[in-house]
């Protein structure tokens, strides 16, 4: 068990913030999923995507942000546009 614990910390310790912070998040649904009788599988699956959000959120620069929100914006209109002229 020693050697195991061992090889995941180092695995952890390796991996990029993301992955790291999506394989804890993974990990904590996984055990969680014993207790309640769940599929580990599927609960680490949902897990590993719970932090994705957040983290990109607080690694983002404020002009990536800001690009992309204007981006957002232009998409919600365009597809707005189309959907009026469609109904016409």
């Amino acid at each position: 068990m020693g050697a195991f614990v061992r090889n995941l910390i180092g695995l952890i310790a390796t991996a990029s913030a993301y992955s790291a912070v999506a394989l804890t998040t993974g990990g904590i649904a996984g055990l969680a999923a014993h207790f309640f009788g769940a599929s580990s599988n599927a609960w680490f699956a949902y897990g590993f995507f719970i932090a994705i959000g957040p983290l990109y959120l607080y690694f983002s620069s404020l002009g990536v942000m800001r690009r992309q929100l204007l981006d957002l914006r232009k998409l919600r209109e365009i597809a707005a546009n189309e959907t009026g002229a469609a109904k016409e």
